[in-house]
């Protein structure tokens, strides 16, 4: 797959808010490294809010993808892969494409974690009307967006979905809905990507975790289905016998699957 030249703007402010962190690289297999998170959800504090930008570095405007890491609204950054690692690779095929942090961390509480979720959104909101408001800065086509995330930055994304001008498609890693109603509105087209056998966010539907301090959701499988009810235009590329986020080993090295991960997404992008 042969690319362009790309260029990389890191820690681009877009917004100041309250909250926890907006970064957290301690692995999100680390347990006691997590733990020792929980000190700072005893307190907010303002947060200054950074992208990286990944654009061809050949001065034209070129459509806009705008990714969102996953963790669980708790862990990761904008430098986690797969999202950076899609970034560069999708902006090489001609697109600027952007990573961006948010407010995470919550106490162990059903409503912290809504809280989070709804900081998630508007954060991610804010990063949208920060790149549309700078399109000539960064070379951004307006009329074509793509928005997508992973695990819990794909449950943002189709939440978010319904707010995007000019949105083309969104791309959903391994993420959810809380209601397939939602799916009823924004007719953007859906690329699902999701392991057949992930417990974490299901591939149907149930509980994310495997338990209830996450709202039910609805998994690919289930947004799959929904969308060819009601002739909404969707992909759903299964892994089967694959779990939560099937791009990498145990190690946290990218697997087989990242490539084919990643030439889907391509594909899809290139196609709408």
């Amino acid at each position: 797959m042969s690319s362009r030249d790309v260029e990389i703007i890191r820690d681009i402010p877009y917004a100041r808010a309250s909250g926890h962190w907006s970064a957290n690289m301690a692995r999100d297999n680390d347990v006691l490294a997590q733990i020792r998170m929980f000190r700072h959800t005893r307190a907010e504090r303002e947060l200054e809010l950074t992208m990286d930008i990944y654009r061809p570095a050949d001065g034209e405007r070129h459509p806009l993808v705008m990714l969102i890491h996953g963790g669980a609204y708790y862990a990761n950054s904008k430098d986690s892969p797969p999202v950076s690692n899609l970034c560069r690779d999708i902006a090489g095929q001609g697109y600027v494409c952007a990573s961006i942090n948010y407010r995470m961390g919550y106490r162990l509480n059903r409503s912290s974690v809504q809280k989070a979720r709804m900081n998630a959104l508007e954060d991610a909101s804010d990063a949208m009307n920060f790149l549309l408001g700078h399109s000539v800065d960064y070379a951004i086509d307006t009329t074509s967006v793509f928005i997508g995330g992973a695990s819990s930055g794909a449950i943002t994304a189709l939440m978010l979905a319904d707010g995007v001008p000019n949105l083309k498609g969104i791309i959903n890693m391994w993420g959810g809905v809380d209601s397939l109603d939602c799916l009823d509105g924004c007719q953007a087209p859906i690329l699902s990507i999701h392991g057949d056998r992930d417990k974490t966010v299901p591939y149907e539907e149930g509980y994310p975790l495997g338990g209830r301090l996450m709202g039910y959701l609805y998994g690919s499988k289930a947004i799959m289905d929904r969308c060819r009810t009601i002739g909404r235009e969707a992909e759903l590329l299964t892994l089967e016998g694959y779990r939560h986020a099937p791009y990498r080993n145990r190690d946290f090295s990218l697997n087989q699957n990242y490539e084919i991960i990643r030439d889907r997404i391509i594909d899809f992008l290139k196609s709408h």
